[in-house]
């Protein structure tokens, strides 16, 4: 039996160890500071201009492509006037850097490790303590194999920013290393997944029907030909026809509404105060894409004005599950994010784009219980999962065509070279799969929401648990019981405005029967007793958000 003054000591041993988390190793400055979280979730951008001039960089008279976050972001490479240099001050510049950022990661992974071997001395008081020390431990392990996934490619990242060549030999080596942890962190190839592997196949066929026409006769041979390899994949039967799916989209009517950046900013802040978060959207003139900072969602300056289907999922995606999650998260665990965190919350970011627009119309009747569920090849999910697939049964050369197809017929968003940088290794046999964690966690959440519907609430996991903090889909349904006091919940904000739009005179008991409609896997009996007491007297809050919320409709 442990004392009270050891009980103490144990209590305070665990929040000083998530103190020191918060500090040393996911630093509250993550965007400003050492940007661990650009090494934790391996996403490389690359650049082959110098930042003040504009000019193309090129080294040994042939045009480089510098891994940004690596070597510029972390490492402290400064493009500036990087032309005017020789070639040799040029590598000497780069090398600098790659020693900055192993400096970096080095003494991060030291801080880590030192951390895991406190957390192996503590002894949990309870159940919860021991589940806390639990996500603690799998996170930090998860952040060393990162580490190591990143200080192993560095060479692959000279190769591209032609400093060096990476010898046959030292390939494998490095190959087979990151093989391993590929599959331990990402979940490994797409091509070893059956159902992943279906999933694929009928998204690329429907790419493959939907843009026949725009194909020339070689280009279609070569998609043929693809579509045949990875159907030879499967155990199941391919067709050779797909019938697409039809679905209603509630976002379609309203595509004549956009929003300046000055509205769309103000908005973003308004809907984040009804759903109780502390996030604000904020411009950011050096960011290259929408991405999420401490307590802020930042958009590019490329970003002018966004129209109505473009916000509403944008605000569904980052405030309504990336900045929840976040903020309960940071209640109960602090700046820390779980083991397989980022396949949970972009699997559900994505799950609660698909719900908003098209509602029941991507669900289906189970045949066995007769209850609705969702039908995942209904689901609009994230193609880097197929062109994943792709990289894997082709080689470079191939691939590169195959992205060059897809980019000339708008098929994909940004430059085919950036893409074919960021998912394989120059010319080296490997794919990248952090991408893929999207498209997995999509299909794990279905799955866990369709358990949960067919079980009566016996298997599976409850929709809203997801949203409990920054876990993996698996410890979601436990990480909710951490929260003694119960946790922050979407408040289906950009439902709302769709219901504003549609209704003269909205109502909010008139609002939650409208979601439990289109929602019918959620239980809205809570929100719709509260909303016919309100009914009784004046609800100033409901009447001013959707007068508030009209303004921004209707300004034009």
């Amino acid at each position: 039996m442990r004392t009270t003054i050891e009980k103490n000591l144990g209590q305070n041993s665990l929040s000083k160890i998530i103190e020191r988390i918060d500090t040393d190793v996911f630093d509250k400055k993550i965007w400003i500071g050492e940007k661990m979280w650009k090494i934790a979730e391996v996403t490389y951008s690359y650049t082959s201009k110098d930042k003040k001039t504009g000019k193309n960089i090129f080294i040994n008279n042939k045009e480089i492509d510098l891994n940004y976050t690596l070597f510029c972001e972390i490492g402290g490479l400064n493009l500036e006037n990087f032309e005017e240099l020789s070639d040799n001050e040029k590598i000497e510049k780069i090398l600098k850097s790659v020693k900055i950022l192993n400096k970096k990661i080095s003494e991060k992974r030291k801080k880590i490790l030192e951390i895991l071997s406190n957390l192996e001395q503590l002894e949990a008081e309870d159940k919860q303590e021991k589940f806390k020390i639990k996500i603690i431990k799998e996170s930090l392990e998860e952040k060393i194999n990162l580490i190591d996934y990143c200080t192993n490619g560095i060479l692959y990242e000279l190769e591209k920013a032609g400093v060096m060549q990476v010898s046959n030999e030292k390939s494998e080596e490095i190959d087979k290393k990151q093989k391993n942890l590929d599959k331990i962190l990402f979940g490994g190839e797409v091509k070893e997944n059956q159902e992943e592997i279906n999933l694929c196949y009928n998204n690329l066929l429907e790419i493959f029907q939907t843009n026949i026409e725009n194909f020339s006769e070689s280009e279609k041979a070569f998609f043929e030909e693809i579509l045949e390899k990875i159907g030879n994949l499967s155990t199941k039967n391919q067709e050779k026809s797909l019938k697409k799916a039809e679905r209603n989209d509630y976002l379609e009517e309203f595509s004549n509404i956009s929003f300046d950046t000055e509205k769309y900013i103000s908005l973003f802040n308004f809907l984040a105060e009804i759903n109780q978060i502390p996030h604000k959207a904020v411009k950011n003139e050096e960011a290259g894409s929408i991405s999420d900072g401490p307590k802020t969602v930042e958009f590019p300056k490329k970003y002018k004005n966004f129209k109505f289907p473009r916000f509403a999922k944008l605000n569904h995606h980052e405030f309504e599950t990336h900045s929840i999650t976040d903020f309960n998260n940071s209640l109960v665990m602090g700046n820390l994010r779980g083991a397989k965190s980022i396949e949970k919350d972009e699997g559900l970011a994505i799950f609660m784009e698909n719900i908003l627009q098209y509602g029941t119309s991507i669900t289906k009747k189970d045949e066995a219980s007769g209850k609705i569920i969702f039908d995942i090849e209904k689901f609009n999910f994230p193609k880097t999962i197929v062109f994943t697939l792709v990289g894997e049964i082709l080689n470079s050369k191939e691939f590169f065509k195959f992205l060059e197809l897809l980019e000339k017929n708008g098929l994909i968003i940004g430059p085919t070279k950036d893409r074919f940088l960021r998912q394989k290794r120059s010319n080296k046999a490997g794919v990248q799969h952090k991408d893929t964690s999207y498209a997995r966690g999509l299909f794990k959440i279905v799955s866990e929401i369709n358990d949960f519907i067919i079980s009566d609430g016996k298997k599976g996991t409850n929709f809203y648990d997801f949203f409990a903090g920054k876990c993996s889909i698996e410890d979601s349904k436990e990480f909710a019981l951490l929260h003694k006091n119960g946790f922050n919940k979407p408040q289906f904000t950009s439902d709302l405005m769709i219901f504003i739009l549609k209704n003269q005179n909205p109502t909010e008991e008139n609002f939650y029967d409208f979601l439990q409609k289109k929602y019918p896997f959620i239980n809205f009996s809570e929100e719709k007793i509260r909303a016919i007491r309100h009914s009784t007297i004046k609800n100033n809050s409901f009447n001013e958000n959707v007068s508030k919320i009209k303004k921004y409709l209707e300004e034009k």
